[in-house]
């Protein structure tokens, strides 16, 4: 029991003290929205990886691709003909594996997408959100609901202080700074 009175103690002590800043609470759609968005963010995350993984170990065979998604897709192309000797039986069944996930993934984002955009064009506040320069319907729930913004004022100063710059830390982009248009960053 004393456990329990020192915590209601120190709660209680913390709600008097001035210089408290409080968390607004968030509405079930808001929090449906954001874990929409924070989903999103995991796949894009892991689809890098992926890609990743499967330019490297592509690389480690002599095969070199151009960056970004069409040098991607040359590589599941060699991955899928196995008629290019290219690559050792062993080493094809891992990078199948690998491009498999990866298809997997890009399609459940697909999906997370939609929901996104069908949310978006149900709200009107969302809608209107949008109407500022660089804001799109996924940039509307990252930065309007994990900053607890209700108008678009509330929303511009968000998008100097979004949490992008945690999403951009946890997925290995340090200090990239944030411009006008600038979606997701991993």
């Amino acid at each position: 029991m004393g456990k329990f009175q020192n915590d209601a103690a120190a709660i209680c002590e913390a709600v008097t003290c001035p210089s408290m800043r409080f968390v607004a609470t968030k509405f079930e759609q808001q929090q449906s929205g954001l874990m929409l968005h924070r989903s999103r963010q995991l796949l894009v995350c892991q689809r890098t990886m992926l890609s990743n993984a499967i330019r490297g170990h592509m690389a480690e065979l002599g095969i070199i691709s151009a960056k970004g998604r069409n040098g991607t897709a040359e590589l599941f192309k060699i991955i899928a003909n196995e008629q290019d000797d290219r690559i050792p039986a062993a080493a094809r069944f891992s990078l199948d594996v690998l491009a498999r996930q990866y298809a997997a993934v890009r399609a459940e984002i697909v999906a997370i997408e939609k929901r996104i955009h069908a949310w978006h064009r149900s709200s009107e506040e969302s809608r209107r959100l949008e109407e500022i320069p660089g804001v799109g319907p996924i940039d509307v729930i990252r930065d309007r609901v994990a900053a607890g913004c209700r108008s678009s004022r509330d929303l511009k100063t968000a998008n100097t202080q979004s949490p992008t710059r945690i999403a951009i830390a946890h997925c290995g982009q340090h200090d990239r700074p944030r411009g006008v248009g600038v979606g997701l960053l991993c």
